[in-house]
């Protein structure tokens, strides 16, 4: 490859890299190789094998690799939504505990029942199963 391995680093040619800067779509994808590390070969190869792919087959890979991204980035939503939903379900769980543990000490107390359930908005049958 002309210009490569100066001092064990590997380097595309400048006329290259400006070929590659020309194609708005991987300019993200340069942008991840230079901040991950600029001489891994792998990757510079697979972009190399896309600018060499018809403009038809590239205009394909695009539509592609924004597939991929969309698909990645909507179970990206998907798990934060989860979470969100588990830590709701877990909060009013936790809340439910927390009004059952007081009213099984107010029942301890000798407070009625029926002003536990007036007070903690338990109902009744809830009651029953902690006395």
């Amino acid at each position: 490859m002309k210009g490569a391995a100066t001092k064990g680093k590997e380097h595309l040619p400048l006329a290259l890299i400006k070929d590659l800067m020309a194609h708005d779509n991987l300019q993200k994808n340069i942008k991840r190789v230079e901040i991950g590390n600029p001489y891994n070969i792998k990757e510079w190869e697979e972009m190399l094998l896309i600018l060499n792919l018809s403009k038809e087959e590239r205009r394909m890979y695009e539509i592609y690799d924004r597939n991929v991204q969309d698909q990645i980035a909507r179970e990206a939503y998907a798990r934060d939504e989860g979470e969100k939903d588990g830590e709701k379900r877990g909060e009013k769980r936790g809340i439910e505990l927390g009004k059952l543990e007081i009213a099984k000490n107010l029942i301890k107390k000798g407070m009625s029942l029926e002003s536990i359930s007036e007070v903690s908005q338990l109902s009744m049958d809830q009651l029953a199963t902690i006395i």
